[in-house]
């Protein structure tokens, strides 16, 4: 074997070592049948509550933001929440072009909830939200290529940054509730200005494109008051099971 045959041979294997993972990420997300969330633009603790906030990473990278982003989720009774505590050290200066609703408010200071209520996705089951830090919303059922009704949002300036919060009541994304998974997403863009350039961050980076359904993280739907699974008499090893179907 000559040497550059060799060589070969050697970067190919480095390249699969260093490869990065393309595991499709998971999260838990708490059940709540007892919390009415009060859609304001601020998460109160009520609504923080075991709930671990999901952190971001530059889209393309795994990289930290130099803007953070933490998020938090739940499934309640009536519908799926989230919401988001934004950072930046400049929100006097929030970029906010875009007045109209279902405009393009994804290219100003937003936040994105990309979600599919359902184990499998694909364009049939596939909704996108956003907001912008003034407020305005986006909202499109990709399968009938038309915006969402019925959905709540607000958005709060702190002095840290803003805060974002989206309420989807089950039936507007025709939720199907007996399973333990949903699939979703969810990115920040703070818009580019004087001096800094765009970021855009992410939960689960997707690959070329946001709107790739298949790379979506998991929402594992946890359920603190599930029954326990009775214990198998022959067997000394305690179990418990706490994922669920949604309420």
């Amino acid at each position: 074997m000559n040497f550059s045959v060799r060589c070969a041979l050697v970067l190919s294997v480095l390249i699969m070592i260093c490869r990065p993972s393309v595991a499709v990420d998971a999260v838990d997300v708490m059940v709540k049948r007892d919390l009415t969330p009060k859609i304001d633009g601020r998460i109160s603790d009520e609504e923080k509550a075991q709930t671990p906030p999901i952190s971001m990473t530059i889209l393309g990278s795994l990289d930290k933001p130099k803007y953070s982003t933490a998020v938090y989720m739940s499934f309640l009774k009536d519908g799926f929440y989230a919401g988001f505590v934004v950072a930046d050290p400049e929100p006097q200066n929030l970029v906010t072009r875009v007045k109209t609703e279902n405009g393009p408010v994804f290219t100003d200071d937003s936040i994105q909830l990309l979600i599919c209520p359902e184990k499998d996705t694909d364009r049939t089951n596939y909704f996108h939200f956003a907001v912008n830090a003034a407020g305005v919303r986006y909202s499109m059922d990709m399968d009938r290529d038309r915006p969402v009704t019925g959905w709540e949002s607000a958005v709060q300036t702190t002095n840290e940054g803003w805060e974002a919060e989206i309420f989807l009541p089950y039936k507007v994304i025709r939720s199907k509730t007996q399973q333990g998974f949903w699939r979703g997403n969810v990115a920040r863009v703070r818009a580019a200005r004087d001096g800094a350039p765009e970021e855009t961050s992410v939960w689960v980076n997707p690959g070329a494109t946001l709107h790739n359904f298949r790379r979506f993280g998991f929402l594992r739907i946890v359920d603190p008051q599930a029954p326990q699974p009775k214990r198998d008499a022959e067997t000394t090893t305690e179990t418990t099971a706490t994922t669920a179907t949604a309420p």
